[in-house]
């Protein structure tokens, strides 16, 4: 299967198994993408509060997602899927989440309200949480 490129980016070539992913992926791609939290982030228009709306909900989604790597840990039946499994959770645990603090200290430097995660978990955090 061979590609060719727009805009510096693989296309598939017509006919391909890659081809008829794309195609069926297309109109969910086009929607994300037009996504107006999306649209907002790129522009530099993004209201502070929903950026920090985003990353506390995304504070309260890690541990959760960590706590389903866990599981995958638990139930490894290879060294290599145990070395994957500890390898993200390492991740999620030593960088991602303490980068998530550091960008939230940092929106709360710049004016955006501090909740003191008291919100907590959004219905859509919960729903999506609920099933990993």
């Amino acid at each position: 299967m061979s590609e060719g490129t727009r805009g510096g980016q693989p296309v598939p070539t017509e006919g391909s198994l890659s081809a008829s992913l794309h195609t069926q992926s297309e109109l969910v791609w086009e929607g994300l993408h037009a996504h107006p939290f999306l649209r907002e982030l790129s522009g530099g228009v993004l209201p502070l509060e929903k950026f920090r709306f985003f990353i506390e909900q995304d504070l309260l989604y890690l541990p959760e997602f960590t706590r389903c790597l866990a599981m995958g840990a638990a139930k490894s039946r290879t060294e290599a899927e145990l070395q994957y499994f500890t390898a993200q959770m390492q991740g999620t645990l030593g960088m991602e989440i303490p980068n998530q603090r550091r960008i939230l200290g940092r929106l709360l430097e710049l004016g955006a309200e501090d909740h003191a995660g008291g919100l907590g978990m959004a219905p859509a955090n919960v729903a999506y949480t609920s099933y990993l």
